[in-house]
């Protein structure tokens, strides 16, 4: 059964700060008109007008981009919105290492590549969160495979015993059985 381990959505403060960014070309653009008349710019005028423009674009595209950031962490999966609103579904055994970063980010990689989730109220204990669900993980896989190895050199115990004459081949497949899980 799916249980939620953590979850996340944007972090409301950041997410205002990056939308004050906003201020800084409005500025830009009253000093280039409150520099003359509309319609008779100097090229001072001019750089202040469309610079503000530019960074009120590039700004814009940063809100839209990261503003709809959200992460939810299951026992089996993490998904939620990346960057653009992008949905993201990843099975635990797809995801190799979780990092965090700036703007609140956690990114999450794959063998596919990074994908990161910007401004989270909680990235800490999202990043604790994969992290440990990583290592566990890796603790199960290893168990695995010192198990299997225990049952290889169990099943090789046994073959001796048949080639010996000790057990019967009856015997041998039973215990052979058992000790590979079929």
């Amino acid at each position: 059964m799916e249980k939620v381990i953590c979850k996340s959505t944007i972090d409301k403060t950041a997410s205002l700060f990056l939308k004050c960014l906003f201020i800084v070309p409005a500025i830009l653009m009253i000093i280039a008109l409150a520099d003359g008349d509309i319609l008779d710019f100097s090229w001072f005028s001019a750089y202040f007008f469309f610079g503000g423009i530019l960074i009120a674009i590039v700004i814009g595209v940063f809100i839209f981009a990261l503003n709809s950031c959200s992460m939810v962490i299951t026992n089996k999966r993490v998904y939620g919105k990346a960057t653009f609103g992008h949905q993201v579904d990843l099975p635990l055994d797809m995801i190799s290492a979780a990092s965090t970063g700036l703007f609140k980010s956690v990114g999450v990689s794959t063998a596919s590549g990074r994908i990161s989730f910007w401004l989270l109220e909680n990235k800490d204990e999202l990043y604790s969160s994969i992290t440990n669900l990583l290592l566990e993980r890796q603790k199960e896989k290893t168990t695995l495979i010192s198990e299997k190895s225990n049952s290889v050199d169990e099943i090789k115990k046994f073959k001796e015993l048949l080639d010996s004459g000790i057990i019967t081949q009856e015997e041998f497949d039973a215990k052979k059985k058992e000790l590979l899980g079929l």
